[in-house]
């Protein structure tokens, strides 16, 4: 049951198979037994990373985290690192035909956070770039997140977010926020232009909200018990959309996501399944919790093949109409195939939603993959993830796993994410020095904008470990083109100690990403070439033993043909022969 029940109106999931108040008939609550004992009374788990194995989360290939301890034993106990509270467990069982799945989820647990500790001293952070593209709760928390880390930039971020949060309905938060600007004023701190001045706290602003959001919620509750007692499932699903966008006025994404979750069961065209999943997405973006990794990825499969099904049959559509034209005598150019623009819109949503949640588990390779092949002409999400920040992401997750070939591909030569690109103008440059080898370069300038990266809400809890991964991935690019290579002109490049740089070394020689030797006398590291001698000395015998069994063989059949033996078998094909 939900926080917002009056009047019968509930959203628990027998309210969702029955469409309408009150309990489930006989006839679901036995189908569910029978469901039930099939299943063998087992129910998937809904917290924690849904099955993934901790190393995914964030490590190197021998299994180890860039993370303290701590938060390495709640990696452990189903929670992510960083500040973002647990991007895993039990998370879309299904949606309508064509692709429903009986089983239903339970409801979305919320989990405390990790929470991460740091700060950023220097205030060389521009807030109206960093935050200005973005809109509604993504706006606030990322003001948040600025103001509990930055304390150069708190009371700016906070003054910020209190404006912002005026648009909404997050009442209780703008109390909250400006208590927090009053305790940072009486501290001492003061805005970038020395600006000390407490905002009035707008009393008359609080109450009027507070009452318009009450009296919109009772009228939207009353309006789909109204559509419930029609039985007219598409107007049931925009009651319950209008519901979940009225809670994310508020700031409550909790209880938006189950309203969202309540319109699966009306949503039946690939239309409105898309758009259901994108609201839902959008709502864990939010929550900074996505449940349920696996069901969640088949149910986006579902949608790609609804999808490719589509674009499939219009192609197919266009010829024809093309060959219609052709045979009349019509000379016409090819025919465009057409897109529902709300579609491809929720798809690339959805997509982006994938994308933050595959960086958020460590799986950097399907992240960049999702990123790169986003569509920039339908990629306006304000309230979500703006061109900048998918630029960022994106190149960062490709700089750590793609290898020159693919980064040259996917990123450089990507005609839709160099537009993103455009707007990040230092992380393509970024990519550049590393594409052309210039590792000390990218490393300082990766350096010189590391502020700026952990003050990104998403971003902050793998900065430190894409930057190892993104080192690690550039000394074999490095080494690749060297039979040797002085171990000095390595830790200058790569900006290690020696000692540093002999502990990363024997990692990737040991897991065998690496191919050499370190040698200590001469502070060389070799390429370890094979021994051309002994491969060809080996080859030689298996070639000399081969031919021993061969001769023996043709005598042996000599000897028996000339004493008069009949000698049968079958060849290859399977027929006799003598």
């Amino acid at each position: 049951m939900s926080g917002f029940a009056d009047e019968g109106v509930s959203f628990d999931e027998e309210d969702g198979m029955n469409g309408g108040g009150g309990g489930p008939d006989v006839f679901i609550q036995l189908m569910q037994q029978q469901q039930h004992h099939q299943n063998g009374g087992n129910h998937s788990n809904a917290n924690g990373f849904g099955g993934l194995p901790p190393d995914i989360i964030m490590g190197d290939d021998n299994g180890e985290y860039d993370y303290p301890m701590e938060i390495q034993e709640a990696m452990h106990a189903g929670r992510s690192a960083g500040n973002l509270d647990d991007f895993g467990g039990g998370f879309l069982r299904g949606i309508i035909n064509p692709f429903r799945n009986t089983q239903r989820e339970a409801e979305p647990q919320r989990v405390a956070p990790v929470e991460m500790n740091f700060t950023v001293d220097t205030a060389a952070v521009d807030l109206d770039t960093h935050v200005g593209n973005h809109q509604g709760i993504i706006k606030t928390q990322r003001l948040l997140h600025v103001a509990k880390h930055c304390p150069p930039l708190r009371v700016d971020a906070l003054k910020m977010a209190l404006k912002n949060i005026q648009k909404t309905s997050e009442v209780a938060l703008y109390t909250k926020v400006h208590e927090d600007l009053k305790s940072s004023l009486a501290s001492g701190l003061k805005g970038e232009d020395g600006d000390s001045v407490l905002p009035k706290l707008d009393d008359v602003w609080v109450r009027e909200t507070k009452k318009i959001h009450d009296s919109k919620m009772e009228k939207l509750e009353h309006d789909l018990k109204n559509y419930k007692a029609n039985s007219i499932k598409e107007s049931i699903r925009r009651g319950f959309d209008d519901i979940g966008y009225h809670f994310l006025a508020a700031g409550d994404a909790n209880n938006a996501l189950k309203a969202f979750n309540s319109s699966r069961d009306y949503a039946e065209g690939l239309k409105e399944q898309a758009h259901m999943l994108s609201n839902r997405l959008k709502a864990c973006v939010y929550l900074q919790h996505f449940p349920n990794p696996n069901q969640l990825q088949e149910n986006m499969r579902d949608i790609e093949a609804g999808l490719e099904r589509i674009s499939a049959g219009l192609v197919k559509d266009a010829k024809l109409k093309d060959a219609k034209e052709k045979e009349g005598g019509i000379v016409a150019g090819p025919s465009v195939v057409a897109t529902d623009s709300q579609l491809d819109r929720s798809w690339n949503l959805i997509k982006a939603c994938m994308a933050l949640y595959q960086m958020s588990a460590g799986e950097y390779t399907k992240a960049a993959d999702l990123f790169v092949s986003l569509n920039p002409e339908s990629c306006d999400f304000p309230d979500v993830i703006v061109g900048r920040d998918i630029a960022q992401y994106g190149a960062l997750c490709a700089l750590a796993r793609y290898d020159r070939q693919t980064l040259k591909e996917k990123v450089l030569s990507n005609k839709g994410f160099k537009s993103f690109l455009e707007t990040a103008p230092e992380v393509r440059r970024m990519v550049e020095k590393f594409y052309t080898s210039q590792f000390g370069e990218f490393l300082g300038s990766f350096n010189e904008h590391r502020n700026q990266l952990m003050l990104d809400l998403l971003l902050a809890p793998h900065v430190d470990g894409l930057l190892a991964q993104t080192r690690t991935h550039g000394m074999i690019e490095f080494f690749r083109c060297y039979d040797s290579v002085k171990l000095e002109d390595m830790s200058r490049e790569f900006c290690y100690t020696p000692a540093e740089l002999h502990e990363e070394l024997v990692k990737l020689i040991l897991s065998g990403r690496l191919p050499a030797r370190i040698d200590s006398l001469n502070q060389n590291l070799n390429r370890d070439t094979p021994d051309v001698f002994m491969e060809s000395a080996l080859k030689v015998k298996q070639n000399v033993d081969q031919l021993k069994i061969d001769l023996h063989v043709a005598i042996l059949r000599s000897n028996l043909a000339r004493h008069g033996f009949s000698i049968r078998g079958k060849d290859d094909r399977g027929e006799i022969f003598l």
